[in-house]
């Protein structure tokens, strides 16, 4: 799975590559007058990043004190190539409208003139470069705390001011590290909540290479206790190991399980599912009714743990009251956020799904390049009201 994964991403970058190969030559380094041989250092410098991204995947022999830094400079490199490909098409469509202009009027455009809009265009888009990306990379690295209010029905009249702190696709792995767990576990603890749920992609990599990179997690502090379910990330990275691997962390995993908790003498059920391709890498399999098919009294209000959003589909039949997921990252930046809306049925923040109320997070850490312009992460604080 791994290697069609690596292998299918491969020709998309490559594609994208060739064509901002083509606008970084022809749009930016002929107008300012630069080497053209800065884009054959770009050609070797993709071409390493990839080979890094390969090794961390297949091997992760390589030391993370090392390979941190790189990869968050490759991974902005290649998060930038979008926004090279969104410019330079921009750039395109103006110059073939000005050579029609041109065309249909039968005049010679002025070559002067030619080359002082290239110019312009050139250091606009160096200019957009460097705005965007650094605004996109400061929000990657600064969720957003976010408090939400959520209506339960009347029927729980007691757990009114229930607080739950939600953190979900942190991907920790060669770009986050143990520092990036500090700073979340420190903001978590502000909130000062009754539990704190954990909704899946919590690392990229082997126990073996980073599983110490996850042990502040275990200073997570509520009062009802910390409860995780897996996403897809951990499935590609050997679920049940990293599950013994959390277990160690206090964290009480729910996989097709729920557990009993009580609050101001109010009893309610959190139930979690494994996610949807758990059963291609496992023995798991995602069943929102077998999580609470232990349960005696169904009556009683249910809160649901699961990675993807489309779990509400097959959560509905059993009367959940509250879902809780992640896995969209919101679509993570521009232009995905517009992309991944038209993909998954809900993208980020909170829905109402036939009477379930549903809560997409848009992840607390990030996956791949370092940039989430106009899509930050988030750690969410819900307040049953």
């Amino acid at each position: 799975m791994r290697l069609i994964f690596f292998s299918v991403a491969t020709i998309i970058l490559s594609l994208v590559w060739l064509y901002s190969r083509r606008t970084i030559l022809h749009h930016f380094l002929v107008p300012l007058r630069l080497s053209k041989k800065i884009v054959i250092g770009l050609d070797l410098f993709l071409l390493f990043t990839v080979f890094l991204i390969y090794l961390w995947g297949n091997t992760n022999f390589l030391p993370y004190s090392y390979t941190s830094v790189i990869m968050n400079i490759s991974y902005f490199f290649l998060g930038m190539l979008w926004f090279v490909v969104l410019i330079g098409g921009s750039i395109d469509a103006y110059e073939y409208f000005i050579e029609k202009k041109s065309q249909e009027s039968d005049e010679d455009f002025d070559p002067s003139r030619r080359l002082f809009l290239k110019r312009n265009f050139a250091l606009t888009g160096v200019s957009l470069f460097a705005t965007l990306g650094g605004v996109g990379a400061y929000q990657a690295y600064h969720p957003n705390i976010k408090k939400v209010s959520i209506r339960l029905s009347e029927k729980y009249p007691n757990l009114k001011g229930l607080k739950i702190t939600q953190i979900s696709d942190l991907h920790i792995g060669p770009v986050l590290g143990i520092n990036y767990v500090k700073f979340v576990v420190e903001e978590a603890n502000k909130l000062d909540s009754d539990l704190i749920v954990v909704t899946g992609d919590l690392m990229d990599g082997t126990p073996e290479a980073i599983g110490n990179m996850l042990d502040p997690l275990i200073n997570l502090q509520s009062r009802l206790g910390t409860y995780y379910v897996t996403g897809n990330h951990e499935y590609y990275w050997d679920a049940p190991r990293w599950i013994e691997q959390v277990k160690k962390l206090n964290f009480n995993v729910l996989i097709n399980e729920s557990i009993l908790l009580d609050y101001k003498n109010e009893k309610f059920i959190l139930a979690g599912v494994p996610d949807t391709i758990s059963s291609q890498f496992t023995d798991h399999h995602c069943d929102p009714g077998k999580a609470i098919e232990n349960q005696k009294d169904k009556n009683l209000c249910k809160i649901l743990l699961g990675h993807r959003p489309k779990i509400c589909f097959d959560a509905e039949k059993y009367n959940y009251d509250f879902f809780l997921c992640g896995h969209t990252h919101g679509g993570q930046g521009f232009p995905w956020n517009y992309i991944t809306y038209f993909v998954q049925p809900y993208l980020n923040g909170l829905y109402n799904h036939k009477g379930m109320w549903l809560y997409v997070n848009p992840g607390t850490g990030f996956w791949g390049p370092p940039n989430r312009l106009g899509v930050s992460g988030e750690i969410t604080q819900f307040t049953i009201v």
